[in-house]
């Protein structure tokens, strides 16, 4: 909507450009314009062309990529409907804690704790003899007796053994320790996350602030100012007390200031939404892995680990 917004705008100063050059040729003809001032005013109207062509420009690369990245990439160019001025209301106060509070990347590190926990817990537990129970059947085809002729065999044969390995010396000290260091990690993870989520954010937060500013003081000083300017000296040509070149250039400054303001507005919405989105960016990257533990720890080995 902004680079549309300043389509617009080019385009009008494009227009007003065109009608300072036929007016400066005129002025030429009576004898009230000198040769270089034709000349710079035709310079600035092909510069105002050459910044309408990169405004549309800029327009349809813009709606381009929201397309994709809405995943309507056939979506046609076409104009947009809304209000810039209509920016969302950021409490920058607040903001900050409810990012670290509910972002993807902080809950994620949550994860990491629980499951560093529930492995500390595996590996206590692990430490505790487990009861190994052995049973089944078999055929035995040895004969009952060998001195006896045609002795029958001794035939099917059912067993039952039960055991327990008692560790004297492995307590599972090693997995324990090392659940316990990657627990410590886990944690200290989220600490690290969050503070880098706080990092991130205060350049938004900055940006938005100082757009907000900016947004005002254009909307209530700047742009009633230069624009009253603009009719009292278009009113003094009209009563040919004023000439027009100064109608022009209040004119052009008018306009200049109104795209600053879209721009201006264009960074508000920007960083807002990036506030309300956990700053988070790249819709159509590479989803990339979480990953895994970075501390690797030892696994019980028949009573006896050994370390990886």
């Amino acid at each position: 909507m902004a680079a549309q917004e300043i389509v617009n705008l080019r385009r009008n100063l494009l227009r007003l450009a065109r009608d300072t050059v036929e007016t400066a040729h005129q002025l030429g003809n009576v004898g009230q314009a000198d040769a270089p001032d034709i000349l710079q005013d035709e310079v600035e109207s092909e510069q105002a062309k050459v910044e309408y062509v990169t405004a549309q420009r800029a327009f349809i690369q813009k709606f381009r990529s929201l397309a994709a990245v809405v995943g309507k990439p056939e979506l046609p160019v076409a104009p947009l409907e809304g209000n810039l001025e209509e920016y969302p209301a950021i409490d920058t106060d607040t903001i900050i804690e409810s990012i670290v509070r509910d972002s993807p990347s902080v809950k994620r590190a949550q994860q990491g704790v629980a499951q560093a926990a529930a492995q500390l817990r595996s590996s206590r537990r692990e430490a505790v003899p487990d009861l190994q129970i052995r049973g089944g059947m078999m055929q035995d085809r040895e004969l009952l007796s060998s001195e006896i002729p045609n002795s029958k065999r001794v035939g099917a044969l059912g067993f039952l053994t039960a055991g327990v390995t008692i560790p004297i010396f492995n307590r599972n000290q090693g997995n324990v320790e090392g659940a316990k260091a990657e627990l410590e990690r886990a944690r200290n993870e989220v600490t690290r996350v969050a503070l880098s989520i706080r990092q991130a954010a205060q350049p938004f937060v900055q940006t938005y602030l100082a757009a907000r500013l900016d947004a005002e003081r254009y909307k209530n000083e700047m742009i009633p100012r230069s624009m009253r300017a603009y009719q009292l000296y278009l009113a003094k040509y009209r009563q040919m007390a004023a000439a027009y070149p100064q109608v022009i250039v209040s004119q052009r400054t008018l306009f200049q200031i109104e795209v600053n303001y879209i721009q201006t507005l264009e960074s508000l919405w920007t960083n807002a939404s990036a506030l309300r989105n956990f700053t988070l960016s790249g819709a159509l990257s590479v989803p990339t892995s979480a990953g895994s533990s970075s501390t690797t720890i030892n696994l019980p080995n028949g009573g006896g680990g050994s370390v990886e």
